[in-house]
């Protein structure tokens, strides 16, 4: 079906008299994620055009910005700190179609500066020297740090930078747990949804394990010695915070500890992060909320963020495209397929960033994902290139499989960043 078409008739948008008009969108349970990220971007290109309007008619009342992009300049070496700054504009013009520059390179943003953008970026929210994101050691994902004094700034920062990529069509590579998307999916000023001893898992699953220990326990739970407060570290002092009222001189009994157990995990959760909390999920509902995000299960939400992590490279081949005298029928062609089925799934990443940019599935999968490979003259000493912007792989006519790989290979490794070629 047209999604452009179906969003138009949606009721949230819809004229009265066109109130009759069937949408799917209000039966959003049977579309596929993939529809649900098309839909967003939809809404944001539809609130695009409505600034674009307003933008023209001030400009034709003496003053005003026509621009149809969101543009930032950014330097290298201060990366965090220029995007921080560039990214604090009116959620409207962060709506727009993004377009990235770093001073001093030439170069017109196609797509492929924006995601070499994202890239560069992502790590540097999560370094250590910002106190921002603990990575927890089991679970392999980020949590709100609890090193006080970061500034809010930055986690609203990161909730933008996730909303500008799904309004772009860009794959992040971050690393949330559960809990966190169902915050982010929550609509704006609704209550944040319950704690469950599976999401406290996910977030710290060895915190999890002594919590599941004192609710298996057959035997005298006063043997723990505890009562409903929890010890928390501020500025290098430990203060005792209390779970609910009176707390501290509440011991934590056989009858009352599945209480107790939630109410840590709802501190954990929602409390002990709730400022940070606040500004990061407030960052994207200033950019993406609204209706069209409310589709999304947090599931649905963290696979259009991050993608798909099935590297179904039989999709990609079905999907691809030839140009420049290649078909799918050329040796030199084949020879790259088989190549690319054959590698483990570190070479597929590596062999998916060189093509494209990024080494994320998007959503929907690799079906959705169409590169074109095109033949690239017939010296077999050149390496293969690729234009990131448009998913276009330019191959010199290879004369064996072998030598396919070992020059493929040899650019994947070696490839690192935007370039002019």
């Amino acid at each position: 079906m047209n999604l452009a078409d179906d969003y138009q008739r949606w009721g949230y948008w819809r004229t009265p008299r066109d109130a009759r008009l069937f949408s799917f969108c209000n039966y959003s349970f049977i579309l596929s994620p993939a529809a649900k990220s098309a839909i967003i971007m939809q809404d944001g290109k539809r609130q695009m055009e409505a600034e674009m309007r307003r933008a023209v008619m001030q400009y034709m009342m003496g003053g005003g910005d026509i621009d149809p992009y969101c543009r930032i300049t950014v330097r290298r070496d201060q990366l965090l700190e220029d995007a921080s700054t560039q990214l604090m504009r009116p959620p409207a013009e962060l709506k727009k179609p993004l377009r990235v520059e770093f001073v001093g390179e030439e170069g017109v943003d196609e797509g492929g500066v924006q995601k070499e953008f994202f890239q560069l970026i992502a790590p540097e929210l999560f370094n250590p020297q910002y106190g921002m994101f603990e990575l927890n050691a089991d679970s392999r994902k980020y949590w709100f740090s609890n090193i006080p004094g970061v500034p809010g700034i930055y986690f609203e920062l990161v909730g933008k930078m996730i909303a500008v990529a799904i309004y772009n069509g860009i794959i992040l590579d971050v690393k949330f747990p559960n809990y966190l998307w169902k915050r982010l999916a929550t609509p704006a000023g609704a209550p944040p949804p319950p704690v469950t001893l599976a999401d406290l898992a996910d977030v710290d699953p060895g915190t999890h394990k002594g919590l599941q220990t004192l609710l298996d326990y057959s035997g005298d739970v006063a043997d723990f010695d505890l009562v409903f407060a929890v010890d928390v570290e501020v500025f290098g002092e430990v203060k005792s915070v209390a779970l609910k009222p009176g707390g501290g001189d509440i011991a934590v009994t056989k009858e009352n500890r599945q209480e107790y157990v939630l109410l840590y995990a709802e501190h954990l959760l929602n409390q002990q992060p709730a400022d940070k909390m606040r500004e990061f999920v407030s960052g994207m509902h200033k950019v993406c909320g609204g209706p069209a995000l409310q589709m999304l299960s947090p599931g649905e939400l963290e696979l259009v963020v991050v993608g798909d992590p099935h590297l179904d490279f039989a999709a990609l081949e079905k999907s691809a495209m030839y140009d420049d005298g290649f078909t799918k029928d050329s040796p030199t062609v084949k020879y790259f397929w088989e190549m690319a089925h054959e590698a483990d799934d570190a070479l597929k990443k590596r062999l998916l960033f060189f093509t494209t940019g990024s080494d994320r599935v998007p959503v929907g999968g690799l079906a959705n994902l169409r590169i074109v490979i095109s033949k690239h003259g017939t010296d077999t000493s050149r390496l293969p290139s690729a234009h990131t912007c448009f998913n276009h792989l330019l191959l010199p006519e290879y004369t064996s499989k072998e030598q396919l790989t070992e020059r493929i290979s040899l650019a994947v490794r070696e490839s690192e960043g935007f370039h002019i070629m």
